[in-house]
């Protein structure tokens, strides 16, 4: 027994000497990206590609000239770039030579816990994700998730990954609208109200709604959100909702004065409840909601169509909604 006893004292005893003698912790910084294509559009004959490449330090140190180096491939140009980061602006922001296939984008400090993002928006003959690297003056960076230690659950965290979202749908409107349409004010009106319309045409269900009713929400809307909201609805399997604010867009389109573009507003609620109805397997209302939405605005609902995903499907698959986009493009 008292052997034992002795044995107990021993490590104990030998477990604080341990404690109290151990070297402090040095801390140390710890590189983490991700590369990620958030969504693909074709337009004509090229494909927009929506990159975010985000780098995050998850270590207790901070890290010291960071470089992210990229290799973009032969006949990719870059058309639009955004770099933000979750500890605030960032001073002498680096930008990617759209004229060059392999770039350096400096960061003299990213600090523990901080995430920067860079959003791309690439145009190419297909889809293409360009090569990353990440390296600061002591480390390598790996690639992961690039989301700090404990931050999964935050809304904080939350908030800030939706934002490459967000940022790389605006360049893609301010690329396809100079391109594509002329620039009318019933199009640019409320520019994120316009980035909810490409998200929610292209897939971007839940990110595109979340958009669209925190704007909402914080700012107010009229005809053309409620018509949106309408479009989230109904892609969302809510159908009878979906109607009610397609019918409240319309009465306030009836209500308002011709002068203020009403036409368009019209072709837009026609639009949206047509893809709703081809969600919903209704077939010939909705091609008959979209031949209607082309004899209101024939211009805008043929930018429509390109830009929308569902029915560009529908007329790859279906002759009726074939020959209706095919009749009115060509007149």
């Amino acid at each position: 027994m008292g052997a034992l006893a002795a044995l107990i004292v021993t490590i104990l005893g030998g477990l604080v000497v341990w404690y109290m003698t151990k070297a402090p912790q040095t801390p140390s910084e710890e590189l983490e990206y991700n590369v990620a294509r958030i969504a693909s559009i074709k337009a004509d004959q090229n494909t927009l590609d929506f990159i975010s490449i985000k780098v995050a330090n998850l270590g207790g140190k901070a890290a010291h000239d960071v470089q992210l180096n990229l290799s973009i491939p032969e006949g990719v140009q870059v058309i639009q770039q955004q770099v933000v980061s979750s500890a605030g602006p960032i001073a002498n922001t680096p930008v990617i030579p759209k004229a060059q296939q392999q770039a350096t984008l400096a960061f003299p400090v990213i600090a523990p816990s901080e995430v920067v993002n860079l959003t791309v928006l690439l145009q190419s003959y297909g889809s293409v994700m360009p090569m990353v690297s990440v390296r600061s003056a002591e480390t390598i960076g790996k690639l992961g998730n690039a989301i700090p230690r404990g931050a999964e659950g935050l809304p904080g965290s939350v908030a800030f990954s939706i934002i490459p979202i967000a940022l790389v749908a605006q360049l893609a409107m301010f690329y396809i609208f100079t391109k594509y349409l002329p620039l009318t004010p019933s199009l640019l009106r409320g520019s994120a109200n316009n980035i909810a319309f490409v998200m929610l045409h292209n897939g971007l269900i839940e990110e595109g709604g979340a958009i669209l009713t925190n704007v909402v929400s914080r700012k107010g809307g009229e005809a053309y959100e409620l018509t949106n909201l309408g479009l989230f609805k109904g892609l969302s399997g809510d159908l009878e909702t979906a109607e009610k604010y397609f019918v409240a867009a319309q009465r306030w389109s009836d209500a308002a004065p011709r002068w203020r573009g009403s036409r368009c507003l019209d072709a837009t609620i026609k639009f949206n409840r047509c893809v709703v109805l081809l969600g919903a397997g209704r077939k010939q209302e909705a091609q008959e909601c979209l031949d209607e939405a082309f004899n209101l605005h024939q211009q805008q609902v043929a930018f429509y169509c390109k830009l929308s995903t569902y029915i560009r499907l529908a007329a790859k698959e279906e002759q009726g909604t074939r020959q209706i986009v095919d009749r009115h493009s060509k007149s």
